[in-house]
């Protein structure tokens, strides 16, 4: 298995031999397949993130609403400094959880895509390969693959431009 850092696309040996450019329209090309799924992701991380703060400023007012008048100096400082390391917390964490979250997500994507360009008889990876006639041809089995009918276009195979035929 590899390990990923910032390129999520160097974590598929089948886009080893494209450079960073490409790979990036790729992802991102992969990412506008599924766009609504990436939108209730961050906005549902977005709500969550939001009530926990609205809590912890919640719990604020009622921690200070029955502490009596007399010991509202140290305990006031000593719980509100918690309340607003809690409150910082609950924007820090969710924050770092989204791009954790998309990054899975993302990963979870482009090996879908991925798989649904492999030749059905040999598994063959037909990424990058000419797209002639609108179709691609495995080199290793010969088998010829119709794009349309697979719910691809060339974009989805970064397809190479066909050798010139003399």
């Amino acid at each position: 298995m590899r390990l990923i850092v910032r390129k999520v696309y160097r974590a598929f040996p089948e886009l080893d031999r494209f450079s960073d450019a490409e790979c990036e329209g790729f992802v991102r090309h992969v990412a506008r397949r599924h766009p609504f799924k990436r939108f209730v992701v961050y906005f549902t991380l977005g709500v969550l993130s939001m009530v926990l703060i609205v809590l912890c400023l919640g719990l604020l007012a009622l921690v200070v609403g029955q502490l009596p008048n007399n010991a509202r100096g140290m305990q006031f400082m000593v719980q509100f400094g918690i309340i607003v390391l809690g409150t910082i917390l609950s924007v820090l964490v969710p924050l770092f959880g989204v791009s954790n979250i998309r990054t899975a997500w993302l990963r979870g994507k482009i090996h879908q895509h991925l798989s649904t360009l492999e030749c059905t008889e040999c598994e063959y990876s037909l990424l990058g390969l000419p797209v002639v006639g609108g179709g691609i041809t495995c080199p290793e089995c010969g088998r010829r693959f119709d794009l349309a009918a697979r719910g691809l276009s060339a974009a989805d195979v970064m397809a190479k431009s066909p050798a010139p035929t003399e």
